[in-house]
C-alpha cells in the first residue's frame, strides 16, 4: 500500500471510531451485474412532450422502455430465486454469456462489505457512539438484504408483523439490545438499519390509505416480479424494440416512431403488475413522487436527522448526486453541521463533476480509488485496512 493509501486508512480509522457511521449507496455499486438508468428518463419525457397526438403509440413506448429497465436493471435480481426460475437463467446466459459470473461477483463483493463493517461496529468500544450503522440507497435491488440475511445480522429494513409483514418508518427507532441473565446488565447490540429511499422491488402496494399513503406489505420472494416478468415474456413480440435506454431519442426519431404499428392491448395488463412493485420510476417525476408519498418523505426525513447529529459521517458509493432532492438535502445539511464529515468515492473522471456540486464544502471530500472507477470492493479492502488497526 502507498504513502496516499496508508494517509487515507489513518484518516479512515480516526474518523470510524469516533463518529456516527452512515452510508449512501447507488446504483454503480451493484455494476457490472445491473445497468445504471441510461437516458430512460430523457427518453420518457422525449415521448410525454412528442409523441401527445398518438397516445397509443406513446403508451406502447413508454411500457417498451420499462421493459428494458426491467431487463438492464430489475429482472437480475432474479438470479436470487434461480432454482426456481431456470428459463431466466438460461435467458440471460444466451443474451450475455458472462452474466451468472457478475452476479456472484457482485454478490461476494455486498457480502464482504456488510462482513467488514459489522466487524468495525462490533470492535468500537466507545460508549456515547451508537453500535448502529445506517445504510441509505437509492438501489431497489435485493443485494443488501440478501447480505443481511445470508450472515444472520441483526439488521432493520423498516417492516415488521408476523400475520402481516407490513412497512413503518417508526420500526426504525427500534434498538435491540442483550440482558444477562443474573445482573441485568444491559449491552446495545451492532445492528443494521437499511433505508430503501426509493422503494424495493421485494416491497408491496397495499391498502390504498389517502393519495399519498399506502400500506406496504413485504415481497421476499419477489412474486410481483417473477409475475411481469412471465408477463413480458408472454407478450414480447408485442413491444417496440426501438432504442435501448442507453441512446437518447432526439427530434428526428419522431417521424420514425409514427411509422410503428402498435398493438396497446397489452398495456393495461403490463402498468398493473408494474405499479404492484413499490418503486420510484426513473422519471421527472420522482421528486414530487418522493416529497409526496409518505414513506419515501420519512425517509429523507430520517436521513437529514442522523447528518444533523453531532459528529456524523457519510460515506457516498456508487451515487452521482443526480437525484435533486437528495442532492439539496445533503447540501443543506453539511451546510448547517460542521461537525459532518462526508466522503464521496468517486471514479476518476467524475471528479469535477462532484466538486462542481458541492463548491465551497469543507466538510466534504471527494476521494478516488487507484483504479478508474471506485468499485465496493475497493473501499471493502480499505476498510478492511482500517479493521486491523482497531483494538481487538
Amino acid at each position: 500500500m502507498d504513502y496516499e493509501q496508508n494517509k487515507i486508512t489513518e484518516h479512515f480509522k480516526k474518523v470510524i471510531e469516533n463518529c456516527h457511521i452512515n452510508f449512501l449507496i447507488g446504483s454503480g455499486t451493484s455494476m457490472p451485474f445491473l445497468s445504471t438508468l441510461g437516458n430512460i428518463e430523457k427518453n420518457i419525457a422525449f415521448i410525454d412532450n412528442n409523441l401527445q397526438d398518438s397516445p397509443a403509440l406513446a403508451n406502447t413506448l413508454k411500457c417498451s422502455i420499462y421493459k428494458q429497465y426491467l431487463e438492464k436493471c430489475i429482472f437480475g435480481n432474479l438470479f436470487f430465486f434461480e432454482e426456481k426460475i431456470s428459463d431466466y437463467k438460461q435467458y440471460c446466459q444466451s443474451a450475455n454469456k458472462g452474466v451468472a459470473d457478475n452476479f456472484i461477483s457482485v454478490k461476494d463483493d455486498y457480502l464482504s462489505f456488510i462482513r467488514t463493517i459489522m466487524e468495525i461496529i462490533s470492535l468500537r468500544d466507545i460508549q456515547l457512539l451508537s453500535k448502529q450503522i445506517n445504510i441509505f440507497t437509492t438501489n431497489v435491488d435485493m443485494f443488501l438484504d440478501y447480505s443481511l440475511e445470508e450472515l444472520n445480522l441483526s439488521y432493520n429494513d423498516g417492516f415488521s408483523g408476523k400475520k402481516e409483514v407490513l412497512f413503518n418508518t417508526h420500526n426504525f427507532h427500534n434498538v435491540p439490545y442483550k440482558i444477562s441473565s443474573h445482573y441485568e446488565f444491559k449491552s446495545e447490540q451492532p445492528h443494521i438499519n437499511l433505508f430503501k429511499i426509493h422503494g424495493a422491488i421485494n416491497w408491496n402496494k397495499d391498502k390504498v390509505i389517502s393519495e399519498s399513503e399506502y400500506c406496504i406489505s413485504a415481497d421476499y420472494k419477489l412474486e410481483n416480479l417473477k409475475e411481469i416478468y412471465k408477463y413480458c415474456q408472454n407478450n414480447e413480440s408485442k413491444f417496440i424494440d426501438y432504442k435501448s435506454i442507453d441512446d437518447a431519442c432526439e427530434k428526428p426519431d419522431i417521424e420514425a416512431l409514427k411509422k410503428f404499428k402498435v398493438d396497446n392491448s397489452f398495456c393495461q395488463g403490463f402498468q398493473d403488475l408494474y405499479n404492484k412493485i413499490v418503486m420510484i420510476n426513473p422519471t421527472k417525476q420522482k421528486f414530487r413522487d418522493t416529497t409526496t408519498n409518505v414513506h419515501y418523505y420519512e425517509m429523507l426525513r430520517i436521513y437529514s436527522n442522523h447528518l444533523e447529529r453531532a459528529n456524523s459521517l457519510l460515506f457516498v458509493l456508487g451515487f452521482s448526486f443526480a437525484d435533486e432532492h437528495i442532492h439539496k438535502i445533503t447540501q443543506r445539511v453539511a451546510k448547517e453541521n460542521p461537525s459532518l464529515l462526508i466522503y464521496i468515492l468517486s471514479s476518476k473522471n467524475a471528479v469535477d463533476g462532484f466538486r462542481d456540486k458541492f463548491v465551497g464544502f469543507n466538510n466534504i471530500k471527494v476521494l478516488t480509488s487507484p483504479n478508474n472507477y471506485y468499485t465496493l470492493k475497493d473501499f471493502t479492502q480499505q476498510l478492511q485496512e482500517v479493521l486491523k488497526l482497531l483494538p481487538k
